[in-house]
């Protein structure tokens, strides 16, 4: 029998990974892996209409509710799933009935200003860092968000630099708000979400 992988050999952003891990997170509580595709992360119960995948329940997740009773689950991960949906807000507010207080949600999805955001033409949203903490005000808190930047920008250390919430904090949003001025210039990568049931 396979162990139960570390939370931070998955997919999960170093500081992502990192906070999980500084809560105790154990990967063997109850993980409802949306949208799993081929790649489920191990041990979660895995979630897709499409056939070919490594799901265990078989849903289309544009239909609510979700076939699961409310609040059964510790962590709910998205990994490039959100983006290809009709109802981001629904689908937040049903994320939220998912998880039991305290529980986690992870979202990895293209940031609006990369350029996979715009060729693929199944994705229905192109989502900013405010985006999914708009769709989730008074169900789930943000956490942590972090946006991988394009190497010319990462190289130059404004990676660090955008992600730095108590920089952001300093200083006037309209001084550092890249998405608004410098969107096409400083393109952003995958942008990945931590949010807690409130």
């Amino acid at each position: 029998m396979m162990d139960a992988p570390a939370i931070h050999d998955f997919v999960f952003p170093a500081r992502i990974a990192r906070f999980l891990k500084d809560r105790a997170f154990d990967p063997a509580r109850s993980i409802l892996d949306l949208g799993c595709g081929r790649r489920k992360f191990p041990g979660a119960i895995g979630v897709d209409s499409f056939p070919g995948a490594d799901a265990d329940v078989t849903h289309d997740l544009n239909r609510f509710p979700y076939p699961f009773a409310g609040g059964v689950a510790d962590l709910v991960i998205l990994r490039h799933v959100i983006e290809h949906l009709d109802d981001v807000i629904g689908t937040m507010r049903e994320i939220a009935r998912l998880l039991r207080p305290g529980g986690h949600a992870f979202i990895l999805t293209p940031h609006f200003s990369d350029a996979t955001s715009w060729i693929d033409p199944t994705h229905r949203w192109h989502l900013a860092t405010r985006s999914i903490e708009e769709a989730t005000r008074g169900l789930l808190e943000l956490r942590m968000r972090y946006v991988k930047l394009r190497k010319p920008w990462r190289r130059l250390g404004l990676e660090s630099l955008v992600n730095n919430a108590p920089f952001q904090a300093r200083v006037p949003r309209r001084i550092v708000s890249w998405e608004n001025d410098w969107r096409f210039l400083v393109r952003g990568g995958e942008m990945s979400c931590l949010l807690e049931r409130i």
